[in-house]
């Protein structure tokens, strides 16, 4: 493992903390539990953005040392990060559209059911997602 997967980690996660804690201070202070809710994701999801981003970097890195020095092996491992890392995000992204699309289903149907607190519930849960995916990278967002 290279130094850009810990570096991301540490300074995504500081990032996280700072962007995260604000919103989450906001959302205390107006008593919305939304914005306090998304505060706290972004702060969590920040660690894991950092090492994904910084994973990714380690492999750019990883393959131009191979390449210029002639290392099959070390081209092959940062290449296998590289992958990783991109399997990550796409399962990460497919997933937080899956959560977004039941979310806005699930509105519609309690819209037409004429259950409000459902709709509500739902359409909180979208939102949620769709404005942590919008912070973190590649983090399956969870509720």
């Amino acid at each position: 493992m290279g130094i850009f997967k810990p570096l991301g980690e540490m300074v995504f996660g500081v990032a996280g903390i700072a962007v995260g804690g604000a919103v989450s201070v906001i959302g205390k202070v107006t008593n919305i539990g939304i914005v306090k809710e998304i505060g706290d994701g972004i702060e969590a999801g920040g660690v894991k953005s950092g090492a994904i981003l910084g994973q990714a970097v380690d492999g750019v890195f990883g393959v131009a040392e191979g390449v210029l020095t002639v290392d099959l092996q070390t081209a092959e491992r940062g290449f296998h990060e590289i992958t990783d890392t991109a399997k990550t995000v796409v399962v990460g992204a497919a997933n937080n559209f899956a959560s977004v699309a039941s979310g806005v289903a699930g509105a519609v149907s309690g819209l037409a059911e004429g259950d409000v607190p459902k709709a509500k519930e739902a359409l909180q849960k979208a939102v949620r997602t769709s404005v942590l995916t919008m912070f973190t990278v590649g983090t399956v967002q969870q509720k």
